[in-house]
């Protein structure tokens, strides 16, 4: 700390003697600057019960614990600020400079997050007071609460919240108060909170909104003076917002980006080589089940383990000492303490005694990912004007302009999807941020960006972290000159390999011909795919960078895929919702490792490697993040409110035209009641009832829970009497629920109900393959009602992966007028770390039913197709003899 405080006062000193014959030079950003090239200052220690003084003065710094700091430029303030941040508070120092003298100015400290009450959490308090009065039928007198009368609802929903929450909204002033009610009442048809007659506006009941507020530069922005947006062909005009919107975020010391291309490059060295030196110790497996064939069902403890596992992964078998292969090992399921797989023997049949079989990882990409990281950062240091214009923006080594005024955009857009389509079409912005959160059309804006960029003739990049979603893309261009990349062909879709695969000459002779007609070319893979491809390559060494990179699901890409590729084109355009499945976790380990090789950063600045590439530019650099915030998808505002409440603070809604804003009251009451959105509730019947099983079929283990599974089969039985059958879905975590539930439902029973209008047989297993299915593949697909099974039910042995709050928002938000959820919520509620199935269990109770299950709704179920039985050990039988352990 000592040596990095002598920096800072060196650069004081500094000033003092330039003061007299160059006081401007001494007040710039450019001194700043150079000050940071040669003293290379870093983010220091400060340790807990530690004083921090300049120049004589002893800082008043918020007693925190983990605190680090770093000297920075405040482009706000333009002047140097000491940043220190803990784990719970961050404070600034402005140093002022004046009449040649540092003046230190201390800031009030800002408290981070996990202690402040967030939007979403005072608007739920304000959905429980509407639900208060709509049961005590005043729902209607809501407006005309005052004083006294407000205080006496929110004393009666005070149970409902924790207490710092509570405080927040007694000390809320008036104004805000009234602003938060409206918009809680923006959820509510016109007619149920009105004390009189209310006629539909244009055909809706939906209330009367304003638009999205004028998009807001972020701090340190500069506002530059407005320009004409430039006009896209074939589009209607949108009106605009009067040059709203239109900023540049300034560049940042080349010193800080070197620091941060230093963590990420010391990052993927260090994934490269734990994937190499990874080992799973077989010693304490349990032999699960033997097969006739050698195979055997076995059960890994992790232990104290740090493996970047995944599930589905083959590793290999070998002898720790020599490495000589004996095996592989296929990861079926990963749980809380342990992984369960299939292990299969290459040269006869070995044993697991003693310490010297182990499992390792396969190789990956990292290995390729430091090397490219390497050569990016060396460039990036020694001639930063060779790297693309958006890699230049992304890291701060050049001013970023943005244009975010809606111009013009395609007519069948809404206004919030304009706005995305016209900052990603202006040539001006070399990187667009935009959040899609579920339903809200952003394939859709997709298809229209990528049609309007190839009209102009711009060769362009697409990219997703999955091959799925490259190949969706794909599929909704297939009259445009498109090629698929990658490294196998069988990695991609067939459908799609036949219509784009690079290498298939018929292909390429279709891309001639399409070309000459546009001009245009689109080259689309996955990030590695991308950076190892030779038609990328070619084509960047002819003619220089992309013109466009078209980067989705961006919300899952780690930082370093992101600027890699962002290397390869001129803008960036990266469509993805951070409140969806995030990158891959780094473990704590790794982590542990990389401070220790990186020396102390700010909590802050760790985000480049723990969050997503769209998060650390939103984040840290200050990025505005445009929001698609209209579902199409949901036609019953009800189903959307937790989901919008708790991950988008309320910012995205159903739109004017969802179904249940074009009924009238009674009608809408009929059609969509509060048992639409419904909690199965298993928790107070026995755990010999409602716990979940790990049980073996067809060699792979897996998690069930046949009452659950028993509980969705009648419940689909019980939907088709209301819906189609292609409109209604049964989604869960686990493989083997979903198995079990197909097993279950019988053409037979189904036709029982359906009478002539049944399926047949092939249209019947169509519906269970497509409909039956994980969270995972069923991630954007919708249906009118959806049944969600969480299967967890246990004592204290973990809910494994389904409580991470991204993959819960991922669950609730594919169902457009009914959503069904079984689940143990008292156990989900207890394990979980995060309070997301409280807040859940708190939104049904308010907006729509808890149903207790009890034991006689048990005994009347119908009865499961058994076809596995229980892995010994773990569901309270005898485990299996070991005795070659």
């Amino acid at each position: 700390m000592t040596d990095e405080l002598s920096k800072i006062e060196a650069f004081f000193d500094e000033v003092r003697q330039r003061w007299a014959r160059h006081a401007e030079q001494a007040l710039s950003r450019e001194f700043f600057v150079l000050w940071q090239n040669v003293q290379q200052p870093r983010p220091f220690a400060v340790p807990d019960g530690s004083a921090v003084s300049l120049r004589g003065l002893v800082l008043d710094l918020v007693e925190d614990t983990g605190r680090t700091a770093f000297c920075t430029w405040d482009g706000d303030e333009m002047c140097p600020v000491l940043v220190v941040e803990g784990q719970g508070a961050e404070q600034r120092v402005l140093l002022l400079i004046q009449d040649g003298e540092v003046v230190v100015e201390e800031q009030p400290p800002t408290f981070l997050e996990d202690t402040e009450v967030t939007y979403g959490e005072r608007l739920e308090v304000m959905y429980d007071i509407l639900d208060h009065l709509r049961r005590a039928g005043r729902l209607a007198e809501c407006r005309r609460l005052r004083g006294q009368g407000f205080r006496e609802v929110l004393e009666a929903v005070s149970a409902l919240h924790p207490p710092r929450v509570m405080q927040v909204m007694r000390q809320m002033r008036k104004e805000f108060r009234d602003r938060l009610l409206e918009r809680a009442l923006a959820e509510y048809a016109i007619d149920e909170v009105s004390p009189q007659l209310e006629l539909p506006l244009e055909g809706s009941f939906a209330p009367a909104v304003a638009d999205e507020s004028p998009l807001v530069a972020p701090a340190g922005a500069v506002r530059p003076a407005p320009s004409a947006p430039a006009s896209v062909p074939a589009v209607a005009p949108v009106p605009a917002d009067d040059g709203a919107g239109v900023f540049s975020i300034a560049e940042r010391p080349p010193h800080e980006a070197h620091l941060d291309l230093e963590v990420l490059e010391r990052c993927c060295q260090l994934q490269a080589e734990q994937r190499r030196a990874a080992m799973l110790p077989l010693s304490t497996a349990t032999v699960l089940e033997r097969f006739i064939d050698g195979d055997i069902s076995v059960k890994v403890p992790l232990g104290q383990a740090e493996i970047p596992l995944r599930d589905g992964e083959v590793l290999d078998v070998v002898r720790r000492a020599t490495g000589s292969p004996l095996g592989v090992l296929r990861l079926d399921l990963l749980d809380t303490h342990a992984v369960y797989g299939r292990l299969s023997w290459t040269i006869g049949e070995g044993t697991l005694g003693g310490d010297d079989v182990v499992a390792t990882l396969r190789g990956g990409p990292e290995d390729y990912l430091t090397a490219a990281v390497t050569s990016l950062a060396a460039v990036c240091r020694q001639s930063p004007e060779a790297l693309s214009r958006s890699l230049r923006c992304c890291l701060g080594l050049a001013p970023s302009p943005f244009d975010g005024r809606v111009g013009v955009a395609p007519a069948d857009l809404d206004a919030s999807q304009a706005r995305a389509f016209a900052a990603s079409v202006c040539e001006g912005n070399p990187l667009v941020l935009v959040q899609g959160p579920p339903g809200t059309g952003k394939t859709r804006v997709l298809e229209s960006i990528l049609r309007e960029l190839c009209q102009r003739g711009r060769r362009v990049l697409i990219t997703a972290p999955s091959n799925t979603a490259v190949d969706n893309l794909c599929r909704r261009l297939s009259d445009l000159p498109v090629l698929r990349v990658g490294h196998s062909r069988e990695a991609v879709a067939a459908d799609v390999a036949e219509a784009f695969w690079h290498a298939d000459p018929a292909v390429q002779a279709r891309l001639v011909e399409r070309r000459r007609a546009s001009g245009s070319l689109i080259l689309a893979g996955t990030p590695i795919g991308l950076l190892r491809s030779d038609a990328v390559y070619v084509s960047r060494e002819a003619q220089g960078p992309f013109d466009a990179l078209v980067f989705d699901e961006a919300g899952m890409a780690r930082t370093a895929e992101m600027l890699l590729c962002a290397s390869l084109a001129q803008r960036v355009v990266c469509f993805g919702d951070p409140m969806q499945l995030p990158p891959f976790p780094l473990e704590a380990g790794l982590l542990e490792d990389l401070a220790v090789a990186c020396g102390p950063r700010l909590p802050s600045q760790w985000r480049l490697v723990t969050h997503s590439g769209l998060q650390w530019l939103t984040e840290n650099r200050g990025f505005p993040l445009l929001m698609l915030n209209r579902s199409y998808r949901c036609q019953n505002p009800r189903l959307m409110r937790f989901a919008s409440t708790l991950f988008y603070d309320a910012r995205m809604r159903a739109t004017d035209q969802a179904e249940y804003f074009a009924l009238p009251y009674a009608e809408r009451q009929r059609r969509f009641p509060a048992r639409t959105l419904r909690l199965y509730r298993t928790s107070a019947l026995p755990a010999s009832v409602r716990s979940e099983r790990l049980v073996l079929e067809a060699r792979r283990p897996g998690l069930e829970n046949s009452l659950e599974a028993a509980l969705a089969v009648q419940l689909v039985l019980d939907c088709l009497r209301r819906y189609p059958l292609h409109e209604i879905t049964v989604i869960s975590p686990y493989r083997r629920q979903v198995q079990l539930i197909r097993s279950s439902l019988t053409l037979a029973a189904a036709a029982a109900v359906m009478g002539a209008a049944a399926p047949d047989a092939t249209a019947w297993k169509a519906f269970l393959r497509s409909r039956i299915a994980t969270v995972d593949s069923f991630q954007g697909g919708e249906s009118d009602v959806v049944i969600i099974t969480y299967v967890r039910s246990n004592a204290n042995q973990g809910i494994g992966f389904i409580g991470d709050p991204n993959r819960v928002n991922v669950t609730h938000t594919r169902a457009r007028r009914e959503m069904l959820v079984i689940a143990d919520s008292d156990c989900l509620v207890a394990q979980c770390t995060s309070a997301v199935f409280r807040r859940m269990v708190r939104a049904f109770e308010r907006d729509g039913e808890v149903v207790d299950v009890s034991a006689a709704m048990a005994a009347a179920l119908p009865p499961l197709r058994e076809a596995s039985r229980s892995v010994p050990g773990r569901n309270g039988d005898a485990a299996l003899p070991t005795s070659d352990l």
